[in-house]
């Protein structure tokens, strides 16, 4: 009886590690009934007029989030059970960004809405600096802000979308868009910064440790884009060609090839110039994203890119429809100077090109007026004659010296 019933037991021991210490089901069962739960007694609360059931919700989601991280802290620190605790860390992050909504809700209940909003936004400090505790995690500074930046964002913008009267909702929404943009941008730039666990991890632990990492990331933003789609219908806003702009910059972004990058920048411009209360701003992010892949891939062509998208975006300021504005003198000479700068230092070619494009729109300019433009353009002409060729022979007398030695 003792040897059939001994394996039995074995395997029986070994379902039960699988299931509920490898892989336990339970924690996955109370997120979902938890969530169902939320969502049920949310819907039959907005029933009634008692306003105060929604506070005690969002009291009772905060709690669970609260439980989560007490939970996986346990297990991680003090039984070692590393799968389960994160586990339960990867559904704390995954509440943590306010899947159910209570932000948006406690936004409209005036003055003690506020105070709720601060005390969510506190308690969101204190449950990722309990998560970094619970799991020994060193995180660097830039990566640990970007949660935190979105956290304001989630509480503060319901709102601006109540409250502001100066901006209209799809202004709000776009400027939303760009915020989560810009703030995957800076996690991609901080790529090579490596969040670290205190305890000796394996080959395996590592891999999980940046597979957890990773997904905390999805999950993040991925709720903030939850977040950005569900204002469009809480707060009106009829979406626009303009809101996938900070998408095509971060693709732009996210490759390191130059043709790429500059297709990404020509075609956000693209989709701006038919919204023009837009293009200024999309014209300065554009310059911002060439500026920065010129420098950290040392591509120095970008820095043309750059400065032809600062131009446009000083030259557009204020540009709501229309026609586009009348160009500005000085814009265009000190333009031209760095262009010209760039071209001689930098040996880039293609800085030239904008100026023929410009001295062409200048020379037409002058024809027009008659003799007296042909006058002006016969002398820029010379002096630029004489500029260029005094830099052409200042910059081979390297080569000349160097062949005058060789011919001693």
């Amino acid at each position: 009886m003792t040897d059939i019933t001994t394996p039995i037991f074995e395997q029986f021991q070994k379902g039960l590690h699988y299931w509920f210490i490898q892989y336990n089901p339970l924690y996955f069962f109370s997120a979902l009934c938890v969530l169902v739960g939320m969502f049920l007694v949310s819907q039959g609360l907005e029933l009634t007029d008692w306003e105060h059931g929604q506070i005690l919700l969002t009291l009772i989601i905060q709690v669970y989030e609260i439980l989560l991280i007490v939970s996986g802290a346990l297990l991680f620190r003090g039984a070692q059970q590393y799968r389960p605790s994160v586990i339960l860390g990867i559904l704390a992050v995954f509440f943590l960004f306010d899947c159910t909504f209570r932000t948006e809700i406690i936004a409209t209940f005036g003055t003690i809405g506020i105070i709720l909003s601060i005390i969510w936004f506190m308690l969101t400090l204190l449950k990722i600096k309990a998560l970094t505790w619970a799991f020994q995690l060193t995180i660097p500074k830039t990566v640990l802000a970007v949660p935190i930046l979105a956290a304001i964002s989630i509480v503060g913008m319901p709102y601006l979308f109540h409250l502001t009267t100066v901006i209209d909702n799809v202004t709000l929404h776009l400027i939303a868009t760009w915020y989560i943009a810009v703030l995957i941008a800076v996690i991609l730039w901080n790529d090579k910064k490596e969040v670290v666990c205190a305890i000796n991890l394996d080959a395996w632990g590592k891999l999980v440790l940046q597979r957890s990492i990773r997904a905390t990331g999805m999950i993040l933003f991925g709720f903030y884009l939850y977040h950005l789609v569900a204002w469009l219908g809480m707060f009106n806003v009829n979406i626009t060609d303009i809101h996938i702009v900070p998408f095509i910059l971060l693709i732009a972004f996210l490759f390191k090839n130059e043709f790429f990058v500059w297709l990404g920048g020509l075609g956000a411009l693209y989709v701006a110039f038919n919204v023009p209360s837009t293009f200024a701003i999309t014209a300065l992010m554009i310059g911002i994203v060439f500026g920065l892949h010129a420098w950290r891939s040392q591509l120095p062509r970008l820095y043309v890119g750059m400065v032809i998208s600062f131009y446009l975006a000083i030259w557009t300021i204020g540009w709501q429809h229309g026609p586009l504005p009348e160009m500005m003198l000085w814009l265009n000479i000190t333009t031209a100077c760095i262009l010209l700068l760039m071209a001689w230092r930098l040996r880039l070619i293609i800085a030239l090109f904008p100026l023929c494009l410009g001295l062409y729109e200048l020379a037409k300019l002058l024809i027009s007026v008659g003799v007296l433009g042909w006058g002006i353009l016969f002398l820029g002409t010379g002096f630029i004659a004489l500029f260029v060729g005094v830099a052409i022979n200042w910059n081979q007398r390297q080569v000349q010296s160097s062949a005058d030695t060789k011919n001693v």
